[in-house]
C-alpha cells in the first residue's frame, strides 16, 4: 500500500499510527542488521514524541471545555435561581401586588424568557436588576437582603464565561500546534519514503519492500448491490 498522504482531515490518532508503525518497522530493520534503514528512524521518533505530548494536551483541552461547559452551566441554574428569590421577595414586600410600582420597576417583563436563555444573555438582566434595587425607590429591605448574593451571582457568571473563553482558546493553540505537528509528520514521511525508494534502487528490492515501511490500508469497501425495483404484488 505505502505511504498515505496526511491531510487535515486526518485525525491526529491515524498520524499517530502511521508514524508508530513507520518507526517500529525501521527499529526492526535494523535488529535484524539493515543499518541504512535503522539511521532513518531518528527522524521519526521525534515526531513520535511529539505527537504523544499533543495526543495527552488534546484530551486534556477537551477535558478543560468540558469542566467549563458544566461550571457555565452550573452557573446559568444558580442565576435562575437568584432572580427567582429576589421576584419572591419583591411580591412578598408588595404583598403579591403585581401591578405595585416597585414590583413593576423590578420585574417590567415576564420572568420565563429569562430562564430559557443561556448565562451570556441571563447576565445583562442580572445587571439592570442590581441597578435597580440600587435606586431610593427600592425598599432598604430589598436591597440589603439581595443586592450581595445578586453581585456575587453576577460575579461568578462573569467567572464563568471567562473560563470558557480561556478554554476554548486554549484549544484552539492546541489544534494549531497539532496542525504544524501533522504538516511535520507528513514532511518526515514523505521524506523517508523518498530515502527507503533511492535504498531499494540501489539494492534492486520491490515495491513490497518499500512498502512494508508502511501500514496497510484498509480494503476498499464492497458497493451494496443494487436491487431492482418491483411493483408490490396484489
Amino acid at each position: 500500500m505505502g505511504r498515505r498522504e496526511i491531510t487535515l482531515r486526518t485525525a491526529i490518532e491515524d498520524v499517530f499510527n502511521q508514524v508508530s508503525y513507520v518507526a517500529s518497522a525501521l527499529t526492526l530493520a535494523g535488529q535484524d542488521g539493515d543499518t541504512d534503514a535503522a539511521a532513518l528512524a531518528s527522524g521519526v521518533e521525534t515526531i513520535l514524541q511529539r505527537g504523544e505530548l499533543l495526543h495527552v494536551e488534546k484530551r486534556l483541552r477537551h477535558r478543560e471545555i468540558l469542566h467549563a461547559n458544566a461550571l457555565v452551566r452550573r452557573r446559568a441554574l444558580q442565576a435562575d435561581e437568584r432572580i427567582t428569590a429576589i421576584r419572591n421577595g419583591a411580591l412578598a414586600e408588595v404583598n403579591f401586588d403585581r401591578g405595585h410600582p416597585v414590583f413593576v420597576r423590578l420585574f417590567p417583563e415576564a420572568l420565563t424568557p429569562f430562564l430559557r436563555v443561556g448565562l451570556a444573555s441571563k447576565l445583562p438582566e442580572l445587571r439592570r436588576l442590581d441597578g435597580t434595587l440600587s435606586e431610593p425607590e427600592t425598599p432598604e429591605t430589598l436591597r440589603e437582603a439581595h443586592r450581595p448574593p445578586l453581585a456575587e451571582t453576577i460575579e461568578r457568571g462573569d467567572g464563568a464565561l471567562k473560563a470558557r473563553e480561556e478554554a476554548q482558546l486554549a484549544a484552539g493553540r492546541t489544534g494549531a500546534r497539532i496542525g504544524a505537528w501533522r504538516d511535520d509528520a507528513n514532511a518526515v514521511l514523505l521524506g523517508i519514503e523518498g530515502a527507503l525508494k533511492t535504498l531499494a534502487a540501489a539494492r534492486r528490492s520491490g515495491r513490497d519492500w518499500v512498502d512494508s515501511f508502511f501500514p496497510a490500508g484498509e480494503p476498499p469497501r464492497k458497493a451494496r448491490p443494487k436491487v431492482a425495483w418491483a411493483p408490490p404484488g396484489p
